[in-house]
């Protein structure tokens, strides 16, 4: 008879602290609209300012370095394979802009011509 008592009371000690386990498990959020973007293996190709497209020269004459020259312009394409692999924003523009100064700055747009922030 102890020895039901000692496995019974055993087997409910198990099932308690299965029970408390699964309790605690949390369930990712599979709901959420955010995404994750991972761009891979990139390519850098110099390019020069006419080879820009129009969109990003267009915001470049209505931004912050319009009055700038363009002292060396990238073209980045990102290219992987599987879900890591970008399709929309697949190329940036990297810009190196110069003033009368000598001053530098370096500007990325996307393909649409906007500004990508870090």
């Amino acid at each position: 008879m102890k020895f039901n008592r000692i496995i019974i009371g055993a087997a409910a000690l198990l099932f308690s602290a299965t029970v408390a386990t699964n309790a605690n498990t949390i369930e990712p959020n599979t709901t959420t609209t955010d995404a994750l973007v991972v761009k891979v293996d990139p390519k850098k190709t110099e390019i020069s300012a006419s080879e820009l497209p129009a969109t990003v020269k267009q915001a470049i004459v209505k931004g912050d370095f319009s009055k700038w020259s363009i002292a060396k312009a990238y073209k980045i394409t990102y290219e992987g394979e599987g879900e890591m692999t970008t399709t929309d924003n697949s190329v940036e523009y990297e810009i190196h802009f110069q003033n009368a100064e000598q001053e530098k700055e370096i500007e990325v747009y996307d393909k649409d011509g906007k500004v990508v922030e870090d």
